[in-house]
């Protein structure tokens, strides 16, 4: 969905997108699990620190308001991706990464497993 948009595929189509491909895999009893980052810009310079400068640039990030306006995309996209889930009948974890505590996000995970 992120890169559609961000090549300029308009909201309504980039949604039938996720649609038609939810209808494909449905019947295989998908369950999603969603890391929802809730410190968007900067698990973007997060993201850049650990694959380095090459990545960085590659994603066209060169200044804060590259940075800044990368985390209203992927927020916009986040928010639009969590509003879907919402409308599919499929279970859902979502696991709203405020800390990077791992550990728990494993335990939260497995135990939405064991429940599903």
């Amino acid at each position: 969905m992120s890169v559609a948009l961000f090549k300029g595929m308009k909201e309504n189509k980039v949604k039938a997108l996720a649609k038609r491909i939810i209808e494909i895999i449905y019947s295989m009893n998908p369950i999603f699990i969603y890391y929802f980052q809730v410190n968007v810009e900067g698990n973007w310079r997060w993201i850049c620190d650990v694959r380095g400068s090459e990545f960085a640039k590659v994603c066209g990030l060169h200044s804060d308001a590259d940075f800044q306006r990368a985390a209203e995309g992927w927020s916009y996209t986040q928010d639009l991706f969590c509003e879907l889930l919402k409308e599919w009948a499929i279970p859902t974890k979502i696991i709203r990464n405020v800390d990077y505590n791992w550990d728990e996000y494993m335990k939260e995970i497995s135990e939405f497993l064991f429940q599903v």
